[in-house]
């Protein structure tokens, strides 16, 4: 129950948020469609379905008929995927934060994955279990 409410309200607060960013920044005409063109790396779409997701969620929650072209490029990498930007061959990218970005691009700062790259999950094995939890502190 919880995990599916939990993805619920994030579909919402990411399709919500991006639209809104998406129309802020004019990114997004109500009368026109628009073909958001992105690129990920050959044979890696599957690591990217979370991102690649969340864009498809606000475009299909944007007025207009717009659509999401997914690239599978060769060894791209960050730098070859910002070439692929300022040739025009691709409108969208997702990348880390860089403040470089915003004097060159229209960086729309978004917490894409909420910070969860930042959790760390704790592993110990099972032998073990009883004398850690007789630790009270660090000292």
């Amino acid at each position: 129950w919880c995990l599916k409410n939990m993805r619920k309200g994030f579909d919402r607060l990411i399709g919500g948020v991006v639209i809104l960013v998406l129309f802020a920044f004019g990114m997004v005409s109500t009368v026109s469609a628009e073909t958001f063109r992105m690129a990920v790396p050959k044979g890696s779409e599957d690591n990217f379905a979370f991102q690649i997701g969340a864009i498809r969620l606000a475009i299909a929650n944007a007025p207009g008929e717009h659509q999401l072209e997914v690239l599978s490029v060769e060894r791209l990498t960050q730098t070859r995927g910002l070439t692929m930007l300022r040739s025009g061959e691709i409108n969208v990218i997702f990348a880390g934060y860089n403040p470089d970005f915003s004097e060159e691009f229209l960086q729309v700062d978004f917490p894409i994955t909420r910070g969860l790259q930042g959790y760390r999950l704790f592993v110990i094995r099972a032998d073990t279990q009883a004398s850690l939890m007789r630790v009270k502190s660090l000292e």
